[in-house]
């Protein structure tokens, strides 16, 4: 099952980069100068304040991230856009991975997971991610919104003893697993067997319906870009 994911997780990349590498050529614009030179203050203010404001949970910077971002990669490749490219799209590529994370931890479903993944790769209305540096701080957002989610974690120990106090039998987390939550129903034998079987009728159903509406619709967003480029 291993491989097979892999081989998903490839195939989003590939897709991905199918429909935008032209953006790894864009040159800079107007917004990346101002960022530099106006909102980061890269000649007015020493190198060291953009990280350490940064960690500070509240600060008067604007948007400290980018500040390391752009500080750092002019410092290193000065006024080349390649890097600072490049340096986009593996923050985007690094949001793939944490958003099949996300999803494989809200559907418990490697299927379910990388579907999500492939329609949360590419979107042709959200061009300016592809081909304008500027939007670093929009991906980046993603990235720590991303990896708060992952992360966050709550005290299961307390949870049940809460639910004790309150009368509770079963305490379900989220997401949880279909047949927990039927088990936990209260439900007869009989009911509980008749119930979890109709949920994986439908989920197996629901799930092949929206595989198919999801195939159809990004090959048809392949052929409409080979027409354009053709």
């Amino acid at each position: 099952m291993e491989w097979k994911v892999a081989t998903g997780l490839i195939g989003i990349l590939a897709y991905l980069f199918l429909l935008s590498h032209h953006g790894l050529r864009t040159y800079f614009d107007s917004d990346d100068l101002m960022n530099l030179v106006q909102l980061h203050g890269y000649w007015h203010w020493p190198w060291w304040r953009n990280p350490l404001e940064a960690l500070v949970i509240v600060t008067p910077t604007y948007r400290p991230m980018g500040d390391v971002f752009y500080r750092l990669l002019y410092w290193v490749f000065g006024f080349h856009s390649l890097p600072f490219r490049v340096a986009c799209y593996a923050l985007m590529v690094l949001n793939l991975g944490l958003f099949f994370r996300f999803a494989l931890m809200l559907s418990r479903r490697r299927k379910a997971a990388l579907l999500s993944t492939l329609v949360f790769s590419f979107h042709a209305a959200l061009d300016n991610l592809y081909f304008s540096t500027g939007t670093v701080y929009d991906i980046l957002c993603v990235c720590f919104t991303l990896a708060a989610f992952i992360t966050a974690h709550y005290r299961e120990g307390e949870a049940h003893s809460l639910a004790r106090d309150c009368g509770v039998d079963h305490v379900l987390s989220k997401p949880c697993e279909p047949e927990r939550a039927v088990d936990g129903g209260g439900l007869p034998g009989q009911d509980r067997d008749h119930l979890r079987h109709r949920l994986c009728r439908r989920a197996s159903t629901a799930s092949t319906c929206a595989c198919s509406r999801i195939i159809y619709l990004r090959l048809t967003c392949v052929w409409r870009h080979w027409s354009r480029s053709a």
